[in-house]
């Protein structure tokens, strides 16, 4: 740690098409006191709102907002400094859920990097996520806090399965719906010029593949304002039913010079299998579920008009399809399976008041 590599850090965040309130907050700093700057680095902070609960872009903004000073303000070294920061993130958005009138629930996710060298790291909550690109290939480096990717990983669930991409936005741990939240934290050692590292919010990751993101980082090199004006309007292009939120880092030489040519990069696994895009009927329907102590499960849909038949018809299959995957879900203990289950039919009872 501690290399002289210089990072370029840009980011953009848009409401995208369908929403009238960006719920999407993105936070860059980097601190002009050279000690600080040398021992903690840049820190790029993103959060999403839970879309529909109160105030989702009130969460988001207190996270990023609360995770910074938490961050410089630790003794501790960046990993456990950038897990401290998210873990303050997460009371400062319960804290501020109870304190007003009404006590209603507000959620978000976050994802947070610390540059500092030839050193990154990253703490994750949601499905937000970080992306490192090296050399032409492109990896994920968090893992979705979602149901599905639970089942994917156990094998009871394939990605190209049609409850896939409806019950993608079933998350698993969110911030501010408890007093307390794990953190995943992951490190990036060994940075080199010409490196990457891209984080983004849903509502670009649903509709940019790993692959394009991979091949608009290559075409803007040195140039992350540009990759990330691209990749908004690519997502907009696509129908844009969700916030758009991207930052990306480029990894300098310590002169700022150009990556050298041909340094192939260890280590890099294939780019993750492509996500689709948004459902068509564009039906926002979100489930936040949390299992770690206790299912909380709101099911918000954020429409206008009222649910039609053909539509309530649709969701219903959904949410049958999900029970049948959990039933052969073998290998799931009993009380974490109830647990899921009983989630389920929370959210058949919300969908059924309204029809």
């Amino acid at each position: 740690m501690g290399g002289k590599l210089r990072v370029l850090v840009q980011g953009r965040s848009d409401p995208g098409i369908v929403r009238e309130e960006n719920e999407d907050a993105l936070r860059i700093e980097e601190p002009s006191d050279p000690e600080a700057l040398r021992t903690k680095g840049v820190l790029v902070v993103l959060a999403d709102g839970m879309g529909g609960l109160e105030g989702g872009g009130t969460a988001s903004r207190l996270g990023v907002d609360a995770a910074g000073p938490a961050y410089y303000g630790s003794p501790e070294p960046p990993r456990p400094a950038l897990e401290a920061a998210v873990k303050s993130a997460n009371r400062a958005i319960f804290e501020h859920s109870r304190s007003v009138e009404g006590g209603g629930l507000m959620g978000s996710t976050m994802t947070a990097l610390a540059l500092v060298g030839d050193y990154a790291c990253v703490a994750q909550v949601g499905d937000s996520r970080a992306y490192c690109y090296r050399d032409g290939a492109i990896r994920q480096v968090t893992r979705d806090h979602s149901l599905v990717r639970e089942l994917v990983d156990m094998g009871h669930l394939e990605e190209a399965s049609p409850n896939y991409l409806f019950h993608r936005n079933i998350l698993t741990r969110g911030l501010g719906l408890r007093d307390d939240v794990a953190v995943d934290t992951y490190e990036i050692p060994d940075l080199r010029p010409g490196d990457r590292i891209l984080l983004s919010s849903d509502g670009l990751h649903e509709l940019v593949s790993p692959a394009e993101l991979a091949m608009c980082l290559e075409a803007h090199g040195m140039d992350p304002a540009g990759a990330c004006d691209e990749l908004v309007g690519l997502a907009r292009e696509r129908g844009g039913p969700d916030n758009i939120t991207v930052a990306i880092a480029y990894i300098e030489g310590a002169e700022g010079a150009p990556p050298p040519a041909g340094s192939a990069g260890e280590g890099d696994g294939p780019a993750p299998a492509r996500r689709r895009g948004a459902p068509p009927w564009l039906l926002p329907v979100a489930l936040f579920a949390s299992f770690a102590g206790g299912v909380l499960l709101t099911l918000l849909v954020e429409t206008r008009p009222p649910v039609g038949p053909e539509e309530l018809r649709r969701l219903r299959a959904e949410l049958d399809g999900l029970e049948v995957e959990l039933r052969g879900a073998e290998s799931l203990d009993a009380e974490r399976a109830a647990r899921m289950r009983g989630a389920i039919e929370r959210a058949r009872a919300a969908l059924e008041g309204r029809g």
